[in-house]
Formats: C-alpha cells, sequence, structure tokens
C-alpha cells in the first residue's frame, strides 16, 4: 500500500546565510559489545536461494548453520577447503532427524547475510525446544573481544590504535558474545552453539608500520561462561588447532545415534575425535585435539536428545515455560524485556503495564517488517535541502523527494540507526504486524501522556533546567552543522561538534533515569494521539503561532502528535520536555522515526 504523501506540517523556520564554496580455522569467545551495525541491502543471497519470509511462530527445533571457507582480504593461504561441507553435512544432518530442524543454512556469507539471518533466526526460535547456531570458519581475539570472520571481513592490515581495530573487526566480523546473549534472548529452553574452529591464531596482518604481527592474542581464546540454559561447544580446547573436516562428521554421525542424551552425544564426540586426531598425529597426517564444552544446561536440557530412543520422547523435562507476558512484566530498567527483534522494553513510570521501548525503532527492526510484508514505493518523503538563492545565501527547506524513504534516507545509517522517513500510519503498521508476530502481546505507538512519563520532569529540558545541553545528553545540531553544509553562519544549539550530523546510532548518548535513550535528540518521533494545540503551553503559542492549527492543510485531516526534537532542531522551544510538534499521519521526513510502546493484550 502507498500512502499519497503532503509536503511536512512541522512547524520550523528556515535559514538563510551568506554564501560560501562548498588453512587454519580459528575460534572466537565472548564479547560485550553490541551488535554491529549494518547498511541496508535489498538482496541478500542465501545458500543457492533466497530468505524465506519471517515466520510468524517459533519451530520447535530451529537451528542456523554458517561455514565459510572463502574470504575476500585473506590470503591463498588462508583460504579454508572443507568449512561449507562441514556446513552442509551438519545441514542435511539436523534435517533428517526426527523430529527435525527448521535449517538455515549460510555458504560463505558476508557480514550483513550473517546480520540478516541472526536477525531471523531470533524470531524464529523464539521459545523454541532448541535453538541452535553452528559456525564453521575463521575467528579471531582481539585484547578480549572474540569475533568470528565473514567472507568480507578485512584483517589484512592492523591499525596501531586497539581502539579503532575494536571498532573495525566490530563492524566487520561478527562479536561472539553477541551471539551468545541474542540465542539466549530467544527464550528457547535448550540453546547451543557450537564452533569448529581452532583455538590458536596464527593469522598474521601488516601494522601501520609495515611489520606482520599476529592479530590479537597469540594463545587463543579464553574460557567462555556458558549462560544458564546453554552449552558452548569448540572444536577444540584453548591452544589447541584441530584438523580440518574431523569433528563435525564425528559429531553428525553421533548425533543421530537414538536415545544419546545431548552430554553423551558430545563425550562421545570428544572422546573419538581424540581417538582418531591421536592417531592423525602418530601417522604424521595431523595434530591431537579434543573438542570443549562449556554448559549451564538445565536439568531437562541435561536429558535432550538429538534422535529419540524406541519411546519415541526427546526426554525433555522442563518446568511450565515461561510466557511472552511474564517476561514482560518482570522486565526493569535493568533487566529489560526483549522482543523477537531484539527491541529492548522496560517499564513506563506511573503507567502499570506500559512499556516502553529503550531506543527509537531501528533500521533493522523495520527492516524485517518490510521484508516480511513486501513493502514496495513510498512515495517518496520529505528530506532536508539546502537550496542556494539567486543573492548567493543558502537557505533549508524540506522537499518531497520521490525516490527518498526508510531505506534511502538521503544519508547514510546502519542497521542500529533510528529508522527515517516513515509517516504516522506506516509506523502504526509496523506495530500492528509485530503484535501479529507475539501472541499475547499487544505493540502500539506510545500516547502522549506515556511519552511525557517517559522523559520524567527533570526540568525544561530532558536533562533538566541547563542550557546550551550539557555534553553526552543527545544528538543536537552543532558545530558538525557548519562543516557540513555550505554556507556559513548555521543556526546551532551549541559550540561544539557532537560527531553526529543527521542521526547517530541508537543509545549512543546517556540514558535517562528511567532507563531511556534519545528522548531528546536524534529524532523526533510519532504518538499514537490527535494533535491539540491545547497540549502546548501559552508560550510556546505565542512564539509559534502556527502550533495553534490542529487540522491539515487539506482542511480534513487532523494532525497526529510529534514529541522530542531531532538532529536538524535548533530552535530552544522545540528541545523542551513539554513541547509538542504536528504532522499530517501521511507525511514523513528525514528527522522523524518512532517508539514504540507494548502491553499484555489481555491485561
Amino acid at each position: 500500500m502507498t500512502f499519497p504523501m503532503n509536503q511536512t506540517e512541522f512547524a520550523m523556520h528556515p535559514e538563510t546565510h551568506p554564501p560560501s564554496r562548498p588453512g587454519f580455522r580459528r575460534a572466537a569467545s565472548p564479547t560485550a559489545a553490541k551488535f554491529l551495525a549494518h547498511l541496508a541491502i535489498a538482496l541478500l543471497v542465501v545458500v543457492s536461494g533466497f530468505f524465506a519470509p519471517v515466520s510468524l511462530h517459533a519451530a520447535d527445533r530451529v537451528a542456523l548453520v554458517i561455514g565459510g571457507d572463502k574470504y575476500d582480504h585473506l590470503p591463498a593461504s588462508g583460504q579454508l577447503a572443507v568449512a561449507v561441507r562441514d556446513a552442509e553435512l551438519l545441514s542435511d544432518t539436523l534435517t533428517g532427524l526426527s523430529p527435525a530442524f527448521q535449517v538455515t543454512t549460510l555458504k560463505n556469507p558476508t557480514r550483513e547475510a550473517c546480520s540478516i539471518a541472526l536477525s531471523k533466526f531470533t524470531r524464529d526460535a523464539r521459545d523454541a525446544e532448541c535453538a541452535l547456531i553452528y559456525f564453521a570458519g575463521h575467528g579471531i581475539e582481539y585484547f578480549g573481544e572474540n569475533y568470528l570472520l565473514c567472507r568480507d571481513t578485512e584483517v589484512e592490515s592492523q591499525d596501531d590504535s586497539v581502539q579503532r581495530m575494536k571498532e573495525r573487526l566490530y563492524y566487520q566480523a561478527l562479536p561472539l558474545r553477541k551471539i551468545i546473549e541474542d540465542l539466549g534472548d530467544t527464550g528457547a529452553n535448550l540453546k547451543l552453539v557450537i564452533l569448529d574452529a581452532c583455538r590458536d591464531n596464527p593469522l598474521e596482518a601488516q601494522t601501520a608500520g609495515g611489520t606482520r604481527a599476529v592479530v590479537g592474542s597469540k594463545g587463543g581464546l579464553g574460557r567462555v561462561t556458558a549462560p544458564s540454559g546453554m552449552l558452548i561447544s569448540y572444536s577444540a580446547d584453548a591452544g589447541q588447532q584441530a584438523n580440518d573436516g574431523l569433528f563435525t562428521p564425528v559429531f553428525a554421525e553421533t548425533l543421530k545415534k537414538p536415545g544419546l542424551s545431548i552430554m553423551q552425544v558430545f563425550a562421545q564426540t570428544r572422546t573419538q575425535v581424540r581417538e582418531r586426531s591421536t592417531e592423525m598425529q602418530r601417522t604424521g597426517r595431523g595434530v591431537l585435539h579434543e573438542p570443549a564444552e562449556y554448559s549451564k544446561l538445565e536439568p531437562g536440557g541435561l536429558n535432550f536428545a538429538f534422535l529419540p530412543g524406541q519411546g519415541g520422547s526427546t526426554v525433555m523435562s522442563f518446568p511450565s515455560r515461561v510466557t511472552a507476558v511474564d517476561r514482560l512484566r518482570a522486565a526493569t530498567v535493568n533487566q529489560p524485556f526483549v522482543n523477537s527483534l531484539g527491541m529492548e522494553f522496560v517499564p513506563v513510570p506511573g503507567k502499570p503495564d506500559v512499556y516502553l521501548c529503550r531506543t527509537e525503532t531501528r533500521v533493522r527492526d523495520f527492516r524485517a517488517y518490510a521484508e516480511n510484508v513486501g513493502l514496495g514505493d513510498q512515495g517518496g518523503s520529505n528530506t532536508m535541502e539546502v537550496i542556494k538563492n539567486d543573492d548567493g545565501t543558502h537557505t533549508i527547506e524540506w522537499q518531497l523527494i520521490s525516490d527518498a524513504g526508510w531505506d534511502n534516507p538521503g544519508f547514510p545509517q546502519t542497521d542500529d540507526h533510528p529508522v527515517v522517513c516513515v509517516n504516522w500510519e506506516r509506523a502504526r503498521e509496523f506495530c500492528e504486524w509485530l503484535s501479529a508476530q507475539e501472541p499475547g502481546l499487544t505493540y502500539r505507538l506510545p500516547k502522549d501522556t506515556e511519552w511525557s512519563a517517559a522523559v520524567g520532569s527533570l526540568g525544561k529540558y530532558p536533562w533538566g533546567n541547563e542550557w546550551p545541553p550539557p555534553d553526552g545528553v543527545g544528538n543536537y545540531p552543532g558545530e558538525e552543522k557548519n562543516e557540513a553544509l555550505p554556507g556559513t553562519g548555521w543556526s546551532t544549539v551549541y559550540d561544539r561538534n557532537d560527531g553526529f550530523w543527521n542521526t547517530a546510532p541508537v543509545a549512543n548518548f546517556k540514558m535517562n533515569r528511567f532507563g531511556f535513550f534519545d528522548l531528546g535528540g536524534n529524532v523526533k518521533e510519532w504518538c499514537e494521539d490527535e494533535y491539540l494545540a491545547t497540549m502546548n503551553s501559552a508560550d510556546t503559542l505565542q512564539e509559534i503561532p502556527s502550533l495553534e492549527r490542529e487540522i491539515s492543510s487539506d482542511g480534513v485531516t487532523h494532525m497526529r502528535v510529534v514529541r522530542g526534537c531531532g538532529w536538524s532542531s535548533y530552535t530552544e522551544i522545540f528541545i523542551r520536555s513539554a513541547a509538542r510538534d504536528r504532522d499530517h499521519p501521511r507525511s514523513s521526513r528525514d528527522d522523524t522515526g518512532f517508539r514504540v510502546a507494548v502491553e499484555p493484550s489481555n491485561p
């Protein structure tokens, strides 16, 4: 469905300015890093086909299997030979079991492909009996942070700055700890991570000084602690090099034995790998190694059988399942509720049974909806354009650009940036779609009063009464505006550069006392309510008379409330916590997104 687009209804003021010139598999261990941001892609080739649409309900057994032989930025000696073959073998084995696993297989995937597949996997595995992630390929540990490498991960050179190198890996590889965290968030009864990779690290790269050095730790990854209900398996113990093509065939053959509990499967696999690798070492065909497991399985998980015995039971005995509503109502500021998209929700103070997302809706969240429903042309969006006038001055205008949209806002965004160019009606459709994915929960746009409760009442502004905004409280226009735009003397909120002209990744600035990010700055946010002029104070209406108007310029449509302020907002009155703006429900802008509220469907 494509909505007609109206020119923006926001109350804004133009600015004018004078002119100016414009071999081995290497394993990884957990990290605390947040998941990487990734550029939007229209099509993802997975295996030899495409991703299926997002499933509405979890399967009982779900697996994501990744195998990587090819690495675009590694020399010939760094290419692998059997990782994809091992991944195919395990995929075939899992789908051939009874009960069978629902398996997604990636062969030589890029970072973007892995990101989208992981997001889909966490949705499919929601509250499953067993959720399994398998990876065969390269991995590295770098100064305590551990990463699995994708086909397009660039490790052929090192940065002398540890922090900058971490940031490179953060954006180009898969942090293992994030994978573990996302698997934990599925709520699956049994969660497995299986890594067929070495635990030494012979990867070398050229440093900034031109010398060769090992990327990260020479001793391989350290011990990993599994969260409750999870088992993490490595094909080789710490400091060992794994023989290619040994662990996975043994593991795949062992898990097909009827009636073996999960620990019996791993114990028998470990024994056979040790015995076979001992013989390989004796005959000069390989090295000695044995797998290692780190487990915090619950009692029921210890009895899980990949292939049931003659009685036909998987011999699992879990406590009663905790429902999504139970998990929602247990949410706190320190332990938020995490939904199927990885969105985090905390209670709205003073609003029983209402929970608000800690961040603005991300590009990754909206993409899941767009891909599932086959969202097509949006009819364009209003984006900020700098116009050069005849007298040489420059003016900012919002213009309807026909090819602009959530996936093309006119400036670079990653998966963790807030989605923009989404109108009120489309934001509501996203909430309705998400409600259908998660029975028992109702997602919606927040009410104006709920947004006010979330921002709190510490003072005139979201951070208090200090003006201009102190460092770190939000993404507002600063000196980066003058650096990015032609002309000089543009209006800004402060005289420093906060690092972001246009949007910033969500949760990049300080959290407020209730656990929410970016209620001031970054992007403006739609609310459910129809706009009433009386929502604004008398001095606001006096300073900006256009806010008296409640009906759109079409004379019929009641405009909707917009709260907060965006990366473009420089007018002090709009930065106040209590300020309300408004817009046509079918209008979208590149500085406006939305935040989602959730509540139990049957209170």
